[in-house]
């Protein structure tokens, strides 16, 4: 009559009943876990290249819509059939709005109208879900030279910078672009060396 013997678990009794180690993985579960890797990385990558190119095309856009509110401000523009003391520009962290200003009753210096509080929104536009602005603040352009508040203030010594960058993201060369403006109304796109 055969004797039964008990083997530890990492061993297994072959058919010539003789011990042999069981270890390493299966061919199989090598190749699941490599094409579980190379799906990831894919993903990762092809996701992180569309931010990428989001935030390139979207970056023109928003230095685009600055320039734009500022032209409206030096043609002295009527917007919705009366002239306007402004135009400006309100950022958010996932939108900006183009706003006009109060109707031109007076001096449009002195009066207090430089939020989008006081004005008439013209268009807003919501960034993807992929980017954020991680510098927020706001521009206001009064005719007709015209004369800049940049949060507020006139002829602010402190350039505004308005930073654009992917959601989640720390600024970097590729995760961020940079749109300034100076108390003279300059609108410059700031390059990744600076």
């Amino acid at each position: 009559m055969a004797q039964l013997v008990a083997y530890p678990r990492h061993f297994e009794q072959s058919d010539r009943h003789t011990a042999r180690l069981v270890s390493g993985f299966t061919l199989i579960e090598v190749l699941v876990t490599a094409a579980v890797a190379v799906m990831i990385t894919g993903f990762l990558v092809t996701n992180f290249s569309r931010s990428r190119n989001e935030l390139a095309a979207t970056a023109p856009s928003v230095l685009g819509d600055i320039r734009r509110a500022q032209a409206l401000a030096i043609a002295g523009s009527y917007h919705e059939n009366s002239l306007r003391c402004g135009f400006g520009i309100v950022f958010e962290q996932d939108a900006y709005t183009i706003y006009a200003g109060q109707p031109a009753t007076g001096s449009c210096i002195v009066t207090d109208q430089r939020t989008s509080a006081s004005g008439t929104e013209i268009e807003r536009i919501v960034l993807s879900d992929t980017l954020e602005f991680k510098a927020l603040g706001d521009i206001y352009f009064v005719p007709p030279l015209p004369y800049t508040y940049l949060g507020g203030v006139l002829n602010s010594p402190t350039p505004l910078d308005i930073v654009l960058g992917v959601r989640g993201k720390t600024c970097g060369p590729t995760t961020c672009r940079t749109i300034r403006v100076d108390r003279a109304g300059r609108i410059t796109a700031i390059s990744d060396e600076e």
